[in-house]
């Protein structure tokens, strides 16, 4: 059974050090079918990121922007070229749980009126947690996309 393509889409601006960390943590899903694509957001670090892609042996996509534009022109962007039947947004300064995608994958199954969304958790420099996010069924609504 093949398994459906999830797009993974990670924008960057600053803070490029934190890159390898989070594409690491996308390559390491136990989810395997997954497409990546990288947003450069203007930043004056396009070489580095360049090179942070490439010392991956999986094919990452890179879209560049001149100028900085902010995060909904990185995913909008992103979600045109992606070839996902799911899509999954991961700041470049975060980190997904070994069985994120796999497990959203499973809840979304034969739910097409359905979004996922996941706990979080804060961590300061030394990873000392800080704050632990419990999303719970009550806060969210359920809703109908309707044309």
């Amino acid at each position: 059974m093949t398994k459906d393509l999830v797009s993974v889409i990670i924008p960057v601006y600053k803070n490029i050090h934190f890159l390898k960390d989070s594409l690491s943590s996308v390559i390491n899903q136990t989810y395997s079918n997954i497409e990546i694509i990288v947003v450069d957001d203007g930043s004056n670090a396009s070489q580095q990121i360049l090179k942070i892609c490439n010392k991956f042996k999986k094919k990452i996509k890179i879209i560049t922007i001149k100028r900085n534009k902010g995060v909904s022109t990185c995913l909008n962007k992103a979600i045109k070229i992606s070839k996902g039947k799911y899509i999954n947004w991961l700041s470049h300064d975060d980190l997904f749980c070994p069985t994120k995608i796999d497990e959203q994958v499973k809840s979304l199954k034969g739910s097409p009126d359905t979004i996922s969304v996941t706990n979080f958790i804060i961590w300061d420099y030394e990873k000392n947690i800080s704050k632990i996010s419990k999303q719970q069924q009550k806060d969210f609504i359920n809703f109908k996309y309707e044309q």
